[in-house]
């Protein structure tokens, strides 16, 4: 039944190579993107004031705890409460003070600063044209033989 389904070697090697540069690609442009935000942006600290908890089943099946947190922070006078900050490192806390970046044309528009999403995606990206050049390399012997 699966027959008609199968990929060849050649095929599936392309698809993983496609793969692996489009990692490298998101991570590079998010690094890129996160240095040309934080150029722009002002440097406050804010209040952790909410962190919101929930389990995600990963494709193994296993639970993931994800977390969204919200803080406060004050700009030219102006408070911004409840404001989505979006990534989570431990150990933050209520009402621990994190150093945040905003945007000074939209204060609303906060990061963190922090690059870790994207050097992992750089580094699966990197194992993964590893394999595939392992895999194109030992194909390319079988095929000599």
């Amino acid at each position: 039944m699966f027959d008609k389904f199968r990929i060849s070697g050649k095929l599936m090697t392309v698809i993983l190579a496609l793969v692996s540069v489009a990692f490298i690609i998101v991570g590079i442009v998010g690094n890129v993107s996160t240095d040309d935000f934080v150029g722009k942006a002002e440097k406050v600290y804010a209040k952790v004031t909410d962190v919101d908890s929930y389990r995600d089943i990963t494709s193994s099946r296993k639970h993931k705890t994800q977390y969204t947190v919200y803080v406060d922070y004050t700009v030219y006078g102006a408070a911004y409460k409840h404001v989505k900050l979006g990534t989570y490192s431990s150990p933050m806390g209520l009402g621990e003070n994190v150093e945040i970046y905003y945007d000074p044309e939209n204060p609303d528009r906060i990061s963190d600063g922090k690059k870790s999403h994207n050097i992992v995606s750089i580094c699966i990206g990197v194992a993964l044209l590893g394999i595939t050049v392992f895999k194109y390399i030992k194909e390319r012997k079988e095929e000599e033989e």
